[in-house]
Parts: structure tokens; sequence; C-alpha cells
């Protein structure tokens, strides 16, 4: 089972009951979330899940390639279309006849492309670029963006008629920040992967699973794992403690506890000196450097906390 299937948040429970309801269905769908989500997972698991379970599941990332070289990838070209077309190419929409197609960031498709490719959709039929020939293609449309498209609408650079060709039904996956039941199970999978395939038995302290809980993720799940991924390659221990996690998890972490609990403003800087403090093995003139402080200041907070315990 994939990670983002791994969940105890009740919109995820209610997001995956409505995606077996629709993944039967040839209905267009329309993704909606955050970079790092998985949309990308999302719409491979409704292919896997759907008639069409048996052809091709092609994933095209609208964002990364200029307008021509896009056009080329979906509707493919034939020797001699433009310079450098030595030899005849079949594009996505031909190579997934019978499958299922996934165009992520589909707001980057210009005008020009999305009247093509609403053609496409509606009559199954399409010329590859320079050609002639009529090509026959059958597939689902699976679409994707982490933008306000309706927003785009009033500026021009989304057709109405095309969001409304694609939006056959709307899916959206709540950012992790949103969904914080989740982080240990994502964790826990994170690790026990990385631990094959370092060989190595990993696990993760109370404290540290707590910071990772309380840190806002704008890179959702993608960037939980590549932190946890960074701190698995650069640690000597089998158990990842607060120390191990990068400074700005931490400070984030601080400021949301700090605001979950209304700490005043001297409980947080006294807290964060003690982590900082514990992250450089209690090196005090490297925690003063660290916090932007002097000596004195940092003595004072250290004094403070003291009392406090």
């Amino acid at each position: 089972m994939h990670h983002l299937l791994l969940f105890q948040n009740p919109t995820m429970q209610q997001l995956v009951d409505e995606t077996e309801a629709i993944a039967a269905s040839d209905a267009s769908i329309l993704i909606f979330g955050e970079t790092g989500v998985g949309k990308n997972v999302l719409a491979e698991h409704i292919h896997r899940r759907s008639g069409r379970q048996n052809g091709s599941f092609l994933h095209l990332d609208c964002a990364v390639l200029s307008r021509n070289l896009l056009e080329s990838e979906l509707f493919g070209h034939e020797k001699g279309a433009f310079t450098g077309a030595t030899e005849k190419k079949a594009g996505y929409l031909d190579m997934v006849c019978g499958g299922t197609l996934f165009l992520d960031e589909i707001e980057n498709l210009d005008q020009d492309l999305q009247t093509k490719l609403l053609s496409v959709i509606d009559t199954k039929q399409f010329l590859r670029v320079g050609g002639r020939e009529i090509v026959t293609t059958d597939f689902r449309l699976i679409s994707a963006s982490n933008v306000d498209i309706p927003r785009q609408i009033q500026s021009g650079k989304i057709r109405e008629d095309f969001y409304y060709r694609i939006k056959g039904r709307v899916l959206t996956i709540p950012p992790l920040r949103e969904r914080r039941e989740d982080i240990q199970l994502f964790a826990e999978f994170f690790l026990q992967d990385f631990g094959k395939r370092y060989k190595r038995t990993l696990g993760i302290s109370r404290e540290a699973l707590t910071c990772l809980k309380d840190y806002h993720w704008p890179g959702n799940i993608r960037e939980l794992r590549m932190v946890l991924e960074s701190v698995v390659a650069t640690m000597h221990s089998q158990r990842i403690n607060i120390e191990h996690l990068p400074l700005e998890v931490q400070q984030g972490a601080l400021l949301t506890t700090a605001e979950r609990e209304e700490w005043k403003a001297e409980t947080l800087l006294n807290a964060y000196a003690k982590r900082v403090l514990k992250v450089t093995g209690n090196n005090k003139t490297q925690a003063a450097k660290l916090l932007g402080w002097s000596p004195n200041t940092l003595k004072r907070h250290l004094q403070k906390i003291e009392r406090e315990e």
C-alpha cells in the first residue's frame, strides 16, 4: 500500500471512499492540492482501480516543458515536422490508448493547446504535429493543479469550456498540516523503507515525532520524506532524536506549539534557546552565534529556564 493511502484523518477517509466510487467510471477527474500532497499517487491509484488498469498510465508534467515540446510530447510528430524531427514519433495521446493520461499542473497548457486537447477529448481523434493522417485514441483524462483555476479563468489563462470539460469530478487532497494525525504513519512508513535500503533498523523518539507533528510542512508529504531521508543518510545512530532534525523544522514546530498554547514571547525565546543549545551539544558559544545573541543574553535566558524548571 502506498503511503498516501495510510491515514487516520476523516477527510482522507471521505476522499478515498469517493475515489473508490468514481474509479470504475470513465469520467474526467481534476485533482486539487498543494505541491507534495501526492496528486500523482492518487491519480495512479484511480487508474489501478479502474477498468483501464491493464492499459498504460502515462504522467506528463505540463510545467517542465516549453510550449512546442509539450505539444510534441502530447500529439507526437511526423518526420520533418520541425528542425530536429528526424523521425516519426508517437505522442502520449497515441501511446495512452486504452489507458489513463495524467496531466499534472494543467494550468500551464496555453490556450491553443487547451483548444486542441478539448477537441481530442470530444472526438477521440487528433493530428500529429506536421501530420495529415487522423489518429484515433481512447483514454481517461485525469488532471491536477495546485492553483485557483477559477481565478485563472478570470485572468484569461484558462478557457472556461476547457475547465468544465476536464473537471467531470473534482477531488481535493488536504495539506499535511490539516492531517497531523497521519504524520506518524508516514514517518514509520518512510523509516521502514529507508531501513530496507540502508540495511538498518530505524526508529524515532517521541520528542522528535512530536516535533514532526507540530511542524507546518509547506512541502507536505514530499518534504517530510526528504527531511527523514536526509536525516537517516547523515546520522550514525539507529534512532532519530530531535537534535537530528533540521533547525528550521525545530523552529517551525516551536512556533506552532507557541501559537497553540498561547505562549508569551519570553517563553518561546527560552524554549528556542534550550533547543538550539541541545542541537549544538551544549556549546554555548556556538548556540549564541546561531541565535544571533550575545553570550550574556543567552546566559540570562538559561538562568530563567533553570528557575522555571
